[in-house]
């Protein structure tokens, strides 16, 4: 049995206690000393944790303040896995069938720090009681500055046994390396799709990229600029593939703040897929861009 807390009183379970209104305090309160000392800022605190609350406002950490510090939860998860055939849509050749099938699956075990929960011994307790993290858990913060987002809708010429054409469209996030009005680099990221060709047909594919693009202003206008860049694609075309584009010709010129319009000329694309890998060629690219914030 849990012994009720009041001012006067110390031990772990006072310290457990100053934590979890540390973890729940509002933004213009202040932090208490965490020093297991049930001291008068500690029954402060719990006072005005129990009016937020609708509690009884007695200053003391009974069952019901407890229960409402550490909430206590228990979550019972079923899942089942459905995997489709991916169809070739709008594709120029025969399209696939859809055939669901369904696979039930089993989840591996949550523990406790999982699920967002952490062991907490109390006195007089065997058993630890799981309560929530004291403490928000170490994690590596990972932030890029985007500048600006870009939508551009494009299409290419693309030379194998025989030339084809298809469209694109991405949708990226842009961070700019350096001052925008002169020569920069820019790295982009984000979601390109590709239609099939319209002569030869295929499938079309959906992918994750990433470009670093150098920016090289042409002419003292500025309008133009001179924009070589290296792409990497991961997508699905249904199959998974991987490839590596190199563009050292792209034209780009400024019809004002957000709307541009681009050129590209050769380039080359390797591809890594389950079946093999291939190389191609580019004959030239074209597309409009459209940027925003």
């Amino acid at each position: 049995m849990l012994r009720n807390l009041s001012i006067g009183m110390r031990g772990p379970d006072v310290l457990a206690v100053q934590q979890g209104l540390n973890i729940r305090k509002q933004p213009q309160d202040r932090a208490l000393v965490e020093d297991g000392v049930f001291g008068a800022k500690t029954q402060a605190a719990v006072l005005a944790f129990q009016r937020r609350n609708n509690l009884t406002v007695d200053g003391v950490v009974g069952p019901r303040t407890r229960a409402a510090i550490f909430p206590l939860a228990v979550v019972t998860v079923r899942a089942f896995g459905m995997r489709l055939r991916q169809p070739s849509l709008l594709s120029f050749g025969q399209s696939q069938p859809t055939t669901p099938t369904f696979n039930p699956f089993i989840l591996p075990p949550l523990s406790p720090t999982i699920l967002g929960y952490q062991p907490l011994s109390y006195p007089n307790l065997t058993t630890p009681i799981a309560t929530p993290l004291l403490a928000p858990p170490p994690l590596l913060p990972l932030t890029l500055p985007i500048h600006h987002f870009e939508i551009s809708p494009g299409g290419g010429i693309s030379l194998g046994r025989k030339p084809d054409l298809s469209f694109n469209l991405t949708l990226s996030g842009i961070v700019m390396i350096g001052d925008e009005e002169g020569n920069h680099q820019e790295f982009s990221s984000g979601i390109i799709t590709s239609s099939p060709g319209v002569f030869q047909g295929g499938d079309w594919s959906v992918g994750w990229f990433a470009q670093l693009t150098h920016v090289e202003q042409l002419g003292r206008s500025g309008n133009f600029s001179w924009q070589p860049n290296a792409q990497v694609v991961f997508g699905n075309t249904p199959r998974p593939f991987l490839s590596v584009t190199a563009s050292p010709a792209n034209v780009q010129w400024d019809l004002n703040k957000s709307l541009s319009l681009s050129l590209g000329g050769p380039s080359v694309t390797a591809t890594f897929a389950p079946e093999g890998a291939s190389l191609g060629w580019g004959l030239a690219s074209f597309g409009v861009v459209g940027k925003f914030n």
